[in-house]
């Protein structure tokens, strides 16, 4: 038994008070009972930046980190995050789009799910620094673990 989930959050159009540019929550009409064991992988994702997002020092980010609430944390380097996966930025405001042939899939955190928060995080961790206008759409797969 599996699912596919879709979300497409608009920067400039956050409804939630809690919601900014680098982080935001989803909120599915439906709550989803997953009391058994699931895991959820990213499928595909599509971004489309207004600019290159560049550091305190000027200097382009070379990735960024996808990161939501509901998945166990991963390893990254020195730190933990729940993270899907590391998105290699070009350096041109481009639309990103990746569709991945081998999902990774994580398992979740949360048996109940309603709310979905996601945030992107630069190497070091830091949110990013996301445009109005920019738009962030995800294709998750949810599936009972094997």
């Amino acid at each position: 038994m599996s699912f596919i989930f879709h979300t497409a959050n608009s920067f400039s159009d956050l409804e939630s008070p809690y919601n900014s540019p680098s982080q935001f929550i989803i909120h599915s009409p439906k709550s989803f009972d997953l009391s058994e064991e699931w895991e959820v992988g990213l499928a595909d994702l599509m971004w489309k930046r207004k600019k290159v997002m560049k550091n305190k020092d000027k200097i382009p980010y070379s990735t960024a980190y996808i990161c939501a609430d509901f998945i166990e944390n991963s390893v990254l380097g020195d730190k933990t995050l729940p993270f899907f996966r590391v998105i290699h930025l070009p350096q041109t405001p481009s639309p990103i789009k990746r569709t991945y042939a081998n999902i990774h899939y994580l398992k979740l955190n949360k048996h109940f799910i309603q709310n979905l928060k996601f945030w992107l995080v630069t190497e070091k961790g830091e949110l990013f620094d996301s445009e109005p206008g920019d738009l962030l759409h995800l294709t998750l797969h949810f599936r009972k673990a094997k």
